[in-house]
């Protein structure tokens, strides 16, 4: 029996959890799956794809810091500070749509902004501290964190963890 990382949640939120070991109790190799006993207690079959056959740990969400007040009826982009489980640091920022109208850079001669290559801005149409924190879990059980987000030079001081 060998030993499997989560690596993506997927669609089995409540029968994975990212980063947990797990032991792989048969693997089909024509149907990419792996057989598990998830987190509720059940056996079946998983895509190969939400696991790492490697002994490797997997950083995970420990933390989160909003560097901007969310001001009700104010419209702007929120920075955020994540906090990894390995103590990596990484920066993302939070913007409605109505945000992103009012930033960015500003094509010469008019009054028209626009992004580009922007993998660490996260779009949501409403955000408060309890969205992000769900957004940021959420985008964590994907693994998709590390693309969202650029890294911080490591500082003294953890974050504390959110909910």
């Amino acid at each position: 029996m060998s030993q499997l990382v989560c690596v993506r949640v997927s669609v089995y939120q409540g029968a994975m959890t990212r980063g947990k070991r797990y032991d792989a109790l048969a693997t089909d190799e024509a149907k990419r799956q792996v057989r598990v006993k998830g987190d509720n207690g059940r056996i079946r079959w998983f895509p190969a794809y939400c696991f790492d056959h490697s002994s490797r740990s997997v950083p995970t969400l420990s933390g989160y810091r909003l560097n901007d007040p969310i001001i009700p009826g104010q419209e702007l982009p929120i920075e955020v500070i994540v906090q990894l489980s390995n103590g990596e640091r990484r920066w993302c920022m939070f913007a409605t749509p109505s945000a992103l109208a009012s930033c960015g850079d500003w094509i010469e001669g008019t009054q028209v902004p626009f992004h580009y290559g922007n993998r660490h801005i996260i779009i949501a149409r409403e955000l408060s501290d309890d969205l992000i924190g769900r957004m940021l879990q959420y985008i964590d059980s994907q693994g998709e964190l590390a693309e969202c987000s650029l890294p911080l030079a490591r500082c003294d001081g953890e974050i504390e963890a959110s909910p």
